[in-house]
């Protein structure tokens, strides 16, 4: 799903995952400054949460995965 950059429906998706008691939530580059209680709610509930280019690690989650998107783009001739 995606957020469309709103904070508030990042953090409605977050507790929806949670409710529905996944395995994981994996969130791709999202500001999560406001997502706070929404990721605290998943750690609680036992649910990793990993983020991808979120700009470094995030507390309550798991990891973040870092690309160098620059150098990646130097690679493909971008």
């Amino acid at each position: 799903q995606d957020a469309t950059g709103d904070t508030a429906n990042l953090s409605s998706m977050i507790e929806d995952a949670v409710s529905k008691n996944v395995d994981a939530i994996v969130i791709d580059y999202a500001d999560l400054r406001s997502t706070t209680s929404s990721l605290v709610v998943a750690k609680n509930a036992g649910i990793p949460v990993i983020t991808i280019d979120a700009g470094g690690f995030v507390p309550n989650t798991v990891c973040d995965i870092t690309m160098n998107n620059y150098e990646n783009a130097g690679k493909l001739g971008v």
